[in-house]
């Protein structure tokens, strides 16, 4: 996380111990936030954990907070079996026009007219590098005021942080895009 924060010149939050009255207890230390202003962008990347029942998952998560008056909203993941068999049955993606993109990813919004805007050439070169080249496999969605890239895990390895700051940049571009639009 370091290197990350170093790389995107963000702040580390966090790393002190949960219960520092006890000793004993100093290797619980709260998770690490990586905070601070990217292109324009208020950026925070951090760990969370989803309980269900008796398993609970692990995420990463790039957010930012941009102002979205119009109410535009967007997903993008990558195109899966669940996501092919719901085509099937009628739950609706749009087709962004490039064969190869819509071949790899499903794209639901409410404004087709912003996604044919916001896709140009080098977003979608970003978008393609991110999944196919650094491997990600989370989801990047704009829902009221957030625009949020999760997937499952942490950042422990290199091919993470590389791919954790690919993504972060991406979501500086759509958070710009984001913007214009609404104006």
């Amino acid at each position: 996380m370091h290197w990350l924060a170093e790389h995107l010149q963000l702040d580390i939050l966090g790393g002190e111990p949960v219960f520092p009255q006890f000793k004993i207890l100093g290797f619980l230390k709260r998770p690490l936030t990586l905070e601070g202003n990217r292109r324009g962008n208020h950026i925070r990347i951090y760990p969370y954990t989803v309980s269900s029942g008796q398993s609970s998952t692990t995420y990463t998560t790039v957010r930012t907070s941009i102002p979205n008056p119009n109410g535009l909203t967007f997903s993008f993941g990558k195109e899966g079996l669940f996501s092919k068999i719901g085509k099937s049955l009628g739950m609706q993606d749009i087709d962004t026009g490039d064969e190869h993109f819509d071949k790899i990813f499903r794209v639901k919004r409410n404004d087709e007219s912003f996604i044919q805007q916001a896709l140009l050439p080098e977003v979608k070169a970003k978008f393609l590098a991110s999944w196919t080249g650094h491997k990600a496999a989370g989801k990047i969605t704009l829902k009221e005021d957030l625009l949020s890239y999760d997937e499952t895990g942490i950042v422990r390895d290199e091919a993470a942080r590389d791919r954790i700051a690919a993504i972060t940049e991406l979501i500086c571009d759509l958070g710009g895009i984001v913007q214009f639009y609404n104006r």
